[in-house]
């Protein structure tokens, strides 16, 4: 996200629709959702704590931090190279057959 993406951000429901349209799509990692759920402070409108959205496009990943009552921010690109670096451990681990031990 760049910084006038981030000055002129509108609601979330609008900026996943452009997401979308220039072809991300929805993904899910784990370890990034573990991290929005655990480091996350309560949202300053509602009081919720934001739930973790992901989007891929190619090899690149981007995570949010998205409340029920639309307020959102883009996670730190550590957090998406910390969730890509386990991905890629976990799949040389399935190819030698040493996942999950």
């Amino acid at each position: 996200m760049t910084l006038h993406e981030y000055r002129s951000r509108g609601s979330w429901e609008a900026y996943e629709e452009s997401l979308l349209a220039q072809g991300w799509v929805p993904c899910w990692n784990s370890a990034v959702e573990l991290r929005v759920a655990q480091g996350s402070t309560p949202c300053s409108e509602c009081g919720q704590v934001p739930a973790y959205v992901g989007m891929r496009k190619g090899e690149q990943e981007r995570s949010f931090a998205v409340c029920r009552c639309d307020r959102w921010s883009g996670l730190s690109p550590a957090t998406a190279a910390l969730a890509a670096a386990q991905r890629r451990w976990r799949a040389a681990h399935r190819a030698d057959g040493r996942a999950g031990r």
